[in-house]
Order: structure tokens, then sequence, then C-alpha cells
């Protein structure tokens, strides 16, 4: 039988990377805050959702479709539990 390790890492970002870090969890939370309010059930509906968000709110572009994408992913799933 394998042996599977885990391993945990820590870390200490400077200035610059912390204020990335916090920009990016600010973004999440105003999309999760978005979808939530907006109450669609499924994760494509969401997704067309977060397309007419970078419209509006072009400072959106700044990030990575990927992690706009989880945020709706995450949201669908809470749905799907309920």
């Amino acid at each position: 039988m394998q042996q599977i390790l885990n391993y945990k890492y820590r870390l200490y970002p400077n200035k610059l990377y912390e204020q990335r870090l916090e920009s990016n969890l600010e973004v999440c939370r105003f999309l999760y805050n978005h979808l939530i309010e907006e109450g669609y059930d499924n994760e494509y509906d969401m997704n067309l959702y977060i397309t007419g968000l970078k419209d509006a709110y072009p400072e959106l572009n700044n990030y990575h479709s990927k992690m706009l994408q989880m945020v709706s992913k995450h949201v669908s799933s809470i749905y799907k539990s309920l």
C-alpha cells in the first residue's frame, strides 16, 4: 500500500503581494454577494451573469476568469446542497 504525504506551506508575502491577495479576496466577496443576491440556481447562468458584470464593472477584467468562475462553482454547489 502506498503512503500519501501531506505538506503544509506557510506564506510570508511582502506588502505588494499582500495587497494583491486582499484585492482578490475583495473581488471574490463582491462576486459571491452578487451571485447570492441574484439567486441563479445553475453555474452556467452565473457565468453568463459574470460576463455582464464585467461590462458593468470593468475592473473585473483585471482578474483571471477562472478565479471568477470558481466563485460561481462554489455558489452553485451551495445551492445544490440545500
